[in-house]
């Protein structure tokens, strides 16, 4: 490798098709640590340091221990939802997910969770709370909507909707069919939170295979309308 490239063609101050190329030399010490066997990388943990002070931290950290600095990865906490996102990031503890890996916004996290340990694939789970931290909803795709047959699909949804019992309901939106649930906050607990997340799952995938074996639709385990 002779360089790295810096930034796109088109910046400000840049001759059009050009792009900023910096040698590779500047970057040896850090490339040498890279410079091994796939099977030497591939057991080698990473190790994540403040941009502040350059300390070590642990991923399920939000503050660099050393300096309190705000790490890169972490949303700036809001006080009135302190106690519900604690909730969440110990739920998805039970499920084995470390949550500031999953969190994709302020009040969003995305998991993927198999609806049973010997499943081949995971579901993607959409996680959020609200503004006010008072309500948590979870989506997960179950499929595309088939290429025909679309009125007696749209009655076997209705009918799903009326067999779903709690907070679970079907629902489509443009040409994926999902299963989401809102549900209150209000005296949640970790345990609950685990518990309605591997329930969406397992409902997921129970419609999952109804739907493609009944009306041949193609199952859905990521979603493609986010």
């Amino acid at each position: 490798m002779l360089g790295v490239v810096a930034a796109p063609s088109g910046v400000g101050g840049e001759l059009p098709g050009h792009s900023v190329v910096l040698p590779a030399g500047a970057f040896q010490p850090l490339l040498a640590s890279m410079d091994r066997p796939l099977g030497e990388l591939r057991d080698r943990a990473p190790v994540y340091r403040c941009p502040a002070c350059e300390e070590p931290f642990d991923i399920e950290s939000d503050r660099c221990l050393g300096c309190g600095r705000l790490l890169p990865h972490a949303f700036a906490p809001s006080p009135a939802r302190a106690g519900v996102e604690r909730v969440i990031r110990q739920g998805l503890s039970a499920l084995g997910i470390i949550a500031n890996r999953a969190r994709v916004g302020p009040r969003a996290w995305r998991i993927a969770q198999r609806p049973f340990p010997a499943a081949e694939t995971a579901t993607q789970v959409d996680v959020e709370i609200d503004e006010a931290g008072r309500l948590l909803t979870l989506r997960a795709p179950v499929v595309g909507l088939p290429a025909a047959n679309h009125e007696p699909f749209y009655r076997f949804l209705l009918t799903m909707n009326d067999q779903t019992t709690g907070e679970f309901r079907v629902s489509i939106t443009g040409d994926e069919v999902s299963v989401s649930c809102v549900a209150s906050l209000e005296g949640f607990s970790d345990h609950d939170a685990a518990l309605l997340i591997d329930g969406l799952v397992q409902m997921a995938d129970e419609y999952r295979r109804t739907l493609a074996e009944t009306f041949e639709a193609a199952p859905r385990f990521e979603s493609g309308s986010r």
